[in-house]
């Protein structure tokens, strides 16, 4: 059985790339063009209260009653192969975008390096604040620190869009190997502490992180590196500690 969320994920997923000005993969648009006109096909529904109105009407005779009762069984029929049929379509969508999900990625680069670029910025200049800037009369600076908070939402709305992207092929490299260029020195530098958001991208970025937007190949070759360095790590611990 398809994924009765495919419908929305398909859709939320195409409208966020058309918002950010990227081209659809023909594929994907026939899979959404395909969906729209199973949408169209909508069964009617004969409800059974429907039912209940027939057999109160006195006009009726037994035959057309029970037209209505088979009207509701072929109806709820009709529907439960309608929605599959567009959870189907709209999963066959879904897979497309997997497919081309590096090209798509590829597309997203320049509106993912903006926002990297502003929050390296902001990070690399111990986050000013924007009053402070003004006061001042860093006008330019000002502006650049006020943009901050829209480049990280922007930031964090794309890695979801990644991973949304490339889930269908069971791609796992992201939260390894998808942000930074060195995850080790922004591990070291936030061991024991619990940060999240634009907190921990400043803390990598002074920590010597480099924020990135990777190729698939890239974030793997990076996820096996750090994965690798554990393992090594913990082998020279156990061998210190004599197990």
């Amino acid at each position: 059985m398809a994924n009765p969320l495919a419908p929305t994920t398909l859709r939320s997923t195409i409208a966020r790339l058309k918002g950010l000005g990227v081209e659809l993969p023909p594929p994907v648009a026939a899979a959404l063009a395909e969906l729209v006109r199973i949408e169209a096909l909508r069964p009617p529904v004969t409800e059974e209260h429907d039912l209940v109105d027939a057999y109160r009407n006195a006009s009726l005779k037994p035959v057309d009653v029970a037209a209505v009762a088979i009207r509701i069984v072929t109806d709820a029929t009709s529907r439960r192969a309608w929605t599959e049929a567009c959870n189907a379509a709209a999963q066959a969508g879904v897979r497309r975008l997997g497919k081309h999900a590096a090209d798509i990625l590829e597309a997203l680069r320049p509106t993912a390096e903006r926002a990297i670029a502003c929050l390296t910025w902001f990070a690399e200049h111990d986050s000013p604040d924007v009053s402070g800037l003004l006061n001042a009369g860093r006008t330019e600076d000002a502006q650049r620190a006020a943009a901050v908070p829209a480049a990280f939402t922007e930031w964090a709305g794309l890695t979801t869009l990644r991973a949304s992207l490339t889930r269908p092929l069971g791609f796992d490299a992201w939260a390894r190997g998808g942000v930074w260029t060195h995850p080790e020195l922004v591990d070291a530098a936030t061991v024991g502490r619990s940060l999240a958001g634009l907190d921990l991208i400043v803390t990598g970025v002074k920590a010597g992180g480099v924020l990135r937007w990777p190729t698939m190949a890239q974030a793997v070759a990076v996820a096996e590196h750090t994965t690798e360095a554990e393992r090594v790590k913990a082998e020279e611990l156990a061998t210190a500690r004599g197990y």
